[in-house]
């Protein structure tokens, strides 16, 4: 016990009291303080030892959250692996979407050409043909 303690119990400085007045309270704070354990007398160290049929229920225990663990994490892997596989076929069926509207704008482009532009697969009118005289021609003098 330190001085600031026997101050504080003493109601101030243990100086101000009488003589007699100070021993009292020493012997009256002597014999609470057997009452009680102190600081140091609680802080008992050294190692444990623990029964047979303890180790048996701590292995149990041990176990059982080991194995609570895996589960949980094998659950884990297991919603993380079906999700992806639902994303997949979500992106798949997306992907088909796709391309049913690229084959639909691409035969919508096909009619709009076709109605604007001349028929392009009849053959193309021959060029107007000179008329050919009706006599050969003279033969260039050399």
């Amino acid at each position: 016990m330190d001085k600031a303690m026997i101050d504080a119990s003493a109601g101030g400085a243990l100086m101000n009291k009488t003589p007699e007045e100070a021993s009292e309270l020493i012997e009256s704070i002597a014999d609470n303080h057997q009452c009680f354990k102190t600081k140091a007398a609680s802080s008992v160290r050294g190692i444990y030892e623990i029964a047979p049929s303890d180790t048996t229920v701590l292995a149990k225990s041990l176990t059982d959250i080991t194995n609570n663990l895996i589960a949980s994490s094998h659950n884990y892997y297991e919603e993380a692996f079906r999700l992806s596989q639902q994303e997949n076929k979500e992106m798949r069926e997306v992907a088909k979407r796709t391309e049913a509207q690229i084959s639909h704008l691409t035969d919508l482009m096909i009619k709009f050409v076709t109605q604007i532009l001349p028929n392009t697969s009849a053959p193309p009118p021959p060029p107007n043909p000179s008329p050919l005289p009706s006599q050969p021609l003279p033969e260039p003098n050399g």
